[in-house]
């Protein structure tokens, strides 16, 4: 498998960019689950981290049209998608690239228990982020 992402790492971030793209239109794909598996090839050298981070962040900037529908003002929209998407994609994106190979080494030497763990701490991770989030715009209006 790594052999084949080597050789299309294009393709890696075009699916990358799918799963985001079609994620944030609502359907419920593994959109964070993709930037932090880019992350970890990226960690071990099969993807670009320079390349994972602007391809996730300029979706999630970009898809979040939700916020027309219930009428806040553009700028208002803009400051706060802009911030929360380059946030949201720098900070997975450099999680999952720091943490890649140590969660490779967890794995090889504790097997799959390990990797239940590391699965269960990103969701946890991901479901406080947007817990967070979402807390933030509630408290905004």
């Amino acid at each position: 498998m790594s052999h084949l992402i080597e050789h299309h790492q294009s393709w890696a971030l075009v699916l990358l960019f799918l799963l985001i793209a079609v994620e944030s239109a609502g359907l419920p794909l593994p959109g964070e689950t993709a930037l932090v598996a880019s992350g970890v090839l990226a960690s071990q050298g099969k993807l670009s981290i320079e390349a994972v981070i602007p391809v996730a962040a300029v979706l999630r900037i970009t898809a979040a049209w939700m916020a027309g529908i219930s009428h806040m003002t553009w700028w208002r929209f803009l400051l706060y998608n802009a911030a929360g998407g380059i946030l949201w994609a720098t900070l997975i994106g450099l999680v999952a690239y720091y943490s890649g190979q140590a969660a490779a080494d967890a794995i090889q030497t504790y097997g799959l228990y390990a990797a239940g763990v590391i699965v269960l701490a990103t969701v946890g991770i991901v479901l406080g982020l947007r817990w967070w989030e979402r807390r933030m715009v509630a408290n905004e209006e």
